[in-house]
């Protein structure tokens, strides 16, 4: 499998390169209480340096189905099935299907299916942990509302406790396909996709899901 690597974490990898070489630097030319902190120095630039690679990895996905298919837009566990009322876009009842993210997933998001980008926007609101009930309604977003054939689905990025950047790739009023990379938010927290009642969820929550490769539903 060919596994990208996101080059908006290249600034914080260096950051991290750096405060290595510096704690091996002081491993080497210190002694007593320096070198133990510079053993430690050491250790967390690795260490951050791991997290770095793993976190900004973008491998390549294909799924072989059907065009009606509606893939996952993210990696992660579904925690959330629901039927709600969606004012924003839908204007009524619109099929909820939310997915957490660790920080060991792949954050990168992807189109569930092709769809025109009519509006982007920003909310902003707290920073609760991802977890918490009121998170997905009460955090700091960043929506995408699309239409697809006369029907509209939307999807959220949803901050978190320490995931408190959303990173947007696309542009509204242009068409995307199924699978298109579309965002990014770091560093683990929720995503949220609204489909129309006339689509099928195939999920509950507890599965676990992968961007461009699982499906969860199919457009009907």
């Amino acid at each position: 499998m060919k596994l990208r690597w996101r080059k908006e974490g290249l600034r914080i990898l260096i950051a991290a390169l750096v405060l290595s070489l510096m704690g091996i630097i002081g491993l080497k030319f210190s002694i007593g209480f320096w070198h133990v902190f510079s053993g430690s120095v050491t250790a967390a630039g690795l260490l951050m340096t791991a997290v770095i690679l793993v976190f900004f990895r973008d491998p390549e996905r294909f799924s072989g189905a059907a065009p009606e298919m509606i893939l996952s837009p993210a990696d992660g566990r579904v925690v959330a099935v629901e039927e709600i009322i969606e004012k924003r876009h839908f204007g009524g009842p619109a099929r909820r299907v939310a997915i957490f993210m660790h920080i060991g997933n792949v954050h990168v998001q992807r189109m569930p299916v092709e769809g025109r980008l009519l509006w982007m926007k920003h909310i902003p609101g707290r920073f609760l942990p991802a977890m918490d009930k009121k998170a997905w309604c009460e955090n700091e977003q960043r929506w995408y509302a699309f239409e697809r054939r006369g029907a509209k689905f939307v999807l959220v990025q949803i901050a978190g406790l320490i995931a408190q950047r959303t990173m947007c790739w696309i542009q509204p009023e242009r068409e995307y396909r199924r699978g298109e990379r579309l965002g990014m938010i770091a560093f683990g927290s929720e995503i949220d996709i609204y489909l129309p009642l006339s689509a099928s969820v195939t999920v509950h929550p507890g599965e676990k899901v992968y961007a461009g490769r699982s499906v969860i539903g199919e457009w009907k």
